[in-house]
């Protein structure tokens, strides 16, 4: 009985692992050669260039952004935040003023607020919950003179997904930018 049990385990198991590469497939490998990176999507993001007004001036943000069906928004933004001669960033303060921001944009609730690593480079992600039920998950990240933003709302908000983790783990640098 306890083998019939285990085999029975395993065959979930290995079925679940089947499952899981079949619908991560699915999806799309996305790279951005301008931008240095690459990030998995249901489908080919929308791509667009605006620019911000920021205190250093107007700055140009290039994003690429997709809704699926199940009303859940992707992006993937990246900017050239500052020039080479400038003086040391404290990265905790900018990333509390990107979150301020982003707050007055969108009024909510921060559930979490996580310090993060990629490649040795400073980042952040945060958790906001909004009135109507929302949650957006942000992650920023400095590289060297350029930052990154990942953003994925979830409208039916219950718990994290798998779809947001694997849209926000996915993100890698190709090339370092200075």
């Amino acid at each position: 009985m306890k083998t019939l049990a285990t085999a029975v385990l395993l065959l979930l198991i290995c079925s679940f692992a089947v499952f899981s590469a079949v619908a991560q497939k699915d999806w799309q490998e996305f790279v951005s050669a301008e931008g240095g990176f690459s990030v998995l999507l249901p489908e080919k993001p929308t791509p667009n260039t605006v620019n911000v007004e920021t205190s250093k001036g107007q700055k140009e943000s290039h994003t690429f952004s997709y809704s699926d069906p199940e009303l859940t928004d992707y992006l993937v933004a990246y900017s050239k935040f500052r020039e080479a001669n400038e003086k040391e960033i404290d990265y905790d303060a900018m990333f509390d003023k990107i979150q301020k921001g982003i707050l007055i944009a969108a009024p909510g609730t921060v559930r979490s607020k996580i310090a993060l690593n990629l490649d040795g480079n400073p980042g952040r992600e945060v958790m906001i919950e909004h009135p109507d039920g929302s949650v957006k998950i942000h992650r920023f990240y400095f590289v060297g003179d350029y930052f990154y933003q990942l953003s994925v709302e979830i409208k039916n908000f219950k718990s994290r997904c798998d779809k947001s983790e694997r849209f926000l783990n996915s993100f890698k640098l190709t090339t370092q930018k200075h």
